[in-house]
């Protein structure tokens, strides 16, 4: 479920509810993604370093932000819409989100850059979570840990996200997900043209040392921030652990995914006291027990809360052209 959230000083409040207002038996059927070029092991130790040359990550951010939110935007989405180019996606024969309507689904999208109700089956997610087990977790710097089934600390300190590439390719619970036929119409009714399974991602967000030390202490907050992966993309969101207050939930404000001005393009963060203030009860937090679901349109502004206790989330990405 969603909260809406406010900026208070009690920390025990900071997020508080109510507040003021395996086997691959489908893989001749399902096509097998290529690792996109930014999560290829090769690639990491040149990310990490174009991120260390600040003035030039800014730039390539600037300059990538500008094209793909900026003027040019609309034109591009029309020119896919007309060439509809897209092969369909194949999908299972049946959806596991019964009794949701993807033109619900798909209003609430355009509207606040957010849908919610999905439940994952505990079946699925007790799958996943035993591939988690299973499987090493990469870090940024191209370093692979095993994580604990329940994990309380990472595995080295210094290091707080640790992920799973294209999970979809050799969990068959993953592969499910993603091309489940209500999640693959709802990209395609968003995007009007067939939309592309772009990747899937599963990640261990864990506290850092200062977050833990700071449990019983005021919370920091991160900045809000926005992005896109494409011209029109969505991103599916699974809790696979329970998350409350103390978890870092995700919080994003709603109705932000529209027209963006130059000067958001220039600085794509917002500090949560500026959010607060400036869009009150649209920030939203998302809470929930694991199997949990949500869709976004990560171009409006979110952020991961400040947590206490380690965070497992699967995302599904759709884009509306990208393949590559």
């Amino acid at each position: 479920m969603f909260s809406n959230t406010a900026l208070i000083n009690s920390p025990s409040s900071f997020l508080k509810l109510g507040l003021d207002n395996g086997t691959r038996p489908f893989a001749n059927a399902f096509p097998t993604m290529t690792n996109p070029w930014y999560f290829q092991r090769s690639n990491t130790r040149l990310r990490s370093l174009i991120k260390k040359q600040t003035p030039i990550y800014q730039l390539l951010r600037i300059l990538r932000l500008t094209i793909l939110l900026g003027p040019i935007r609309n034109g591009v989405i029309r020119y896919y819409r007309w060439r509809n180019s897209n092969p369909s996606v194949p999908t299972e024969a049946k959806t596991i989100f019964s009794g949701l309507a993807s033109e619900a689904l798909v209003a609430s999208i355009r509207q606040d850059g957010l849908a919610t109700g999905l439940k994952v089956p505990s079946g699925l997610v007790a799958e996943i979570r035993r591939y988690c087990a299973s499987q090493p977790a990469h870090t940024a710097i191209d370093k692979t840990y095993h994580i604990d089934f329940e994990p309380v600390d990472a595995p080295v300190e210094g290091l707080r996200t640790f992920r799973y590439i294209s999970p979809h390719n050799q969990c068959e619970a993953v592969r499910k997900l993603a091309f489940d036929p209500l999640l693959v119409d709802v990209a395609a009714r968003y995007f009007g043209v067939n939309p592309v399974m772009y990747d899937t991602e599963i990640y261990w967000s864990f506290p850092s040392l200062q977050g833990r030390q700071r449990k019983n202490s005021e919370p920091v907050a991160e900045p809000f921030h926005f992005e896109s992966g494409d011209f029109m993309s969505i991103v599916v969101f699974i809790y696979l652990t329970n998350v409350d207050e103390q978890c870092g939930p995700h919080v994003m404000i709603k109705g932000t995914h529209k027209h963006k001005t130059l000067r958001q393009l220039l600085v794509n963060h917002l500090s949560f006291e500026k959010a607060i203030a400036r869009y009150g009860d649209r920030v939203e937090a998302a809470l929930g027990p694991s199997g949990t679901g949500f869709i976004e349109d990560l171009s409006g502004y979110h952020q991961r809360s400040p947590g206490f206790k380690p965070r497992l989330i699967l995302g599904i990405h759709y884009m509306i052209h990208r393949n590559s």
